[in-house]
């Protein structure tokens, strides 16, 4: 099975959602509940422990890292906050709907071809999340955090 995406991490300084770095699946049991063979993905790292771990050498979803379908919907504040413990929140799209998925065991390597292509340099994830070498957001990405930080604002621990 395999899949492509992006995957987006709030920095550590802000809380603001950084630049998409992205991505591509492959291997495991993806448990799709809506059984497809290939998926459009997009991983949102919450904590900080989620984005080391994703970042780590051959890294596997489901491992030590809590991964968990991503709340949906207008009750979606509500329900991430009582029920979802997941350091990531993963969303995937076949056949034109979003939904949660189940990526335990799925392999996740970062897209240097596509970073090369979106942003006109080599840039490996570690680069765009941590480092934030993505010097020049194109315009889309841009988009992206800005719709990104509205749906899903920062909230200080109290």
């Amino acid at each position: 099975r395999y899949g492509k995406g992006f995957v987006s991490a709030r920095s550590k300084d802000t809380g603001e959602w950084g630049a998409p770095s992205f991505l591509y699946t492959a291997g495991g049991s993806f448990g799709f509940q809506f059984g497809a063979e290939a998926v459009d993905l997009i991983l949102l790292v919450m904590t900080q422990r989620g984005l080391e771990g994703l970042l780590s050498e051959k890294f596997t979803l489901g491992g030590d890292i809590a991964i968990a379908a991503g709340p949906v919907g207008r009750h979606a504040e509500a329900s991430a906050d009582i029920f979802m413990q997941g350091e990531i929140y993963s969303y995937s799209r076949s056949k034109g709907i979003f939904g949660g998925v189940s990526l335990k065991g799925t392999i996740i390597s970062s897209d240097l071809d596509a970073n090369q292509a979106y942003y006109g340099q080599p840039l490996t994830a570690e680069n765009i999340l941590i480092t934030n070498q993505a010097v020049k957001i194109p315009e889309s990405g841009k988009q992206f955090i800005k719709i990104f930080n509205h749906l899903a604002p920062y909230k200080k621990d109290k």
